[in-house]
């Protein structure tokens, strides 16, 4: 069994909450695996998914 994922947004250092838009302040995660690793995604920060 993988160790949990830390599902934490994080924002830059020296950036505040009162600095951030609100739009950063919310994420919509993609969990999935690659080999053994888990990886997870901010759906929001991707520009673009090629079709397979």
């Amino acid at each position: 069994m993988t160790d949990p994922v830390n599902l934490m947004a994080r924002r830059p250092r020296g950036v505040t909450a009162d600095d951030a838009p609100a739009h950063e302040l919310e994420v919509q995660l993609c969990a999935f695996f690659v080999g053994n690793e888990e990886y997870v995604l901010d759906i929001m920060r991707v520009e673009e998914i090629l079709p397979p």
